[in-house]
């Protein structure tokens, strides 16, 4: 999979299929949208592509949408999914103010070479958001392009999209979340050393830091699984500040059966399967071990998936 950052970066690409959308969290309708285009393009000699942005379309003007998931894991997804181009540029006034007529003339057909546009049915571009399936369904015939609208996708009667997915993990609901998307939620970070206090009540933890930018889980316990050097664990994770002993920074805790060795510094990956219980500020440090024992058992006893 090519990864183009800039419009200026599209040089003697071949006709394509171009599926259009933000994707954050690449969740079932995404998915069914992006496989609708690979296929398609596989079975008429195109490259297909996925055209998107770095950046949330709706934080340009000071809102502070959460992402689902990093740049890093958007890319991972979409190699996954058999990707030939995708380009993700920045979403700036540039881009904000374009004609719609001339987004889809000037990038979509010019420079992207578009055979065939793929789209959900909520598709907006353009200045002030005017361009919509309505106006590509028109301008078809014109420019020569085939069109193919996703309707909503749904999941037990409910339509699938980023903002009801970030209200899940804001929620808590993680169970439902790990549904939407057709994977688990996941965390990732370089552990870093904390107060220790897990390892003197027999509980260590890989600790690492929220990136502010990522929609995170409601603070509580979890039942999550763990990723260290390629090697599945399963484990129990807190999300919050750790109260009990004055914790300010807000942190994912995670205790993993079954690991005994030292990795500060490495990259591990938590995966975030279900909500045991909130926060709670314990009267002592007996209570919070006690408790602690308690989630271990239950994340125990829990059906892991692997």
């Amino acid at each position: 999979m090519k990864i183009i950052c800039s419009l200026d970066e599209i040089t003697d690409i071949q006709d394509t299929g171009v599926a259009l959308g933000n994707f954050d969290g690449v969740h079932i309708g995404h998915q069914k949208l992006i496989k609708s285009a690979v296929d398609f393009c596989q079975a008429n000699h195109l490259l297909s592509a996925v055209f998107t942005f770095r950046n949330h379309p709706k934080n340009l003007n000071g809102n502070s949408v959460k992402q689902i998931m990093t740049w890093e894991e958007k890319v991972e997804v979409m190699e996954e999914m058999g990707v030939d181009y995708l380009i993700a540029v920045e979403f700036n006034e540039e881009i904000m103010t374009i004609k719609p007529e001339d987004f889809l003339k000037d990038i979509l057909l010019d420079k992207l070479r578009a055979k065939e546009i793929f789209c959900g049915f909520h598709y907006h571009f353009g200045h002030k958001a005017q361009g919509d399936t309505e106006l590509l369904d028109r301008m078809k015939e014109k420019y020569g392009y085939g069109l193919f609208v996703l309707g909503a996708v749904t999941y037990d009667d409910e339509v699938v999209s980023s903002t009801r997915i970030r209200e899940l993990i804001e929620e808590g609901e993680m169970e439902r979340c790990n549904k939407l998307l057709s994977r688990n939620y996941s965390v990732k970070g370089e552990v870093i050393p904390g107060k220790q206090l897990g390892k003197q009540i027999g509980f260590p933890t890989a600790n690492v830091i929220v990136k502010d930018y990522l929609a995170i889980p409601k603070n509580g316990v979890y039942i999550s699984k763990t990723t260290v050097d390629n090697k599945v664990y399963k484990s129990v994770t807190n999300i919050g500040y750790n109260p009990t002993v004055g914790g300010q920074k807000r942190m994912v805790e995670t205790f993993i059966m079954g690991l005994h060795e030292d990795i500060y510094g490495k990259e591990i990956k938590v995966e975030i399967l279900k909500r045991i219980r909130p926060e709670i500020k314990f009267n002592n440090i007996t209570e919070l071990t006690n408790q602690i024992a308690a989630d271990v058992k239950v994340a125990q006893e829990y059906s892991y998936d692997f």
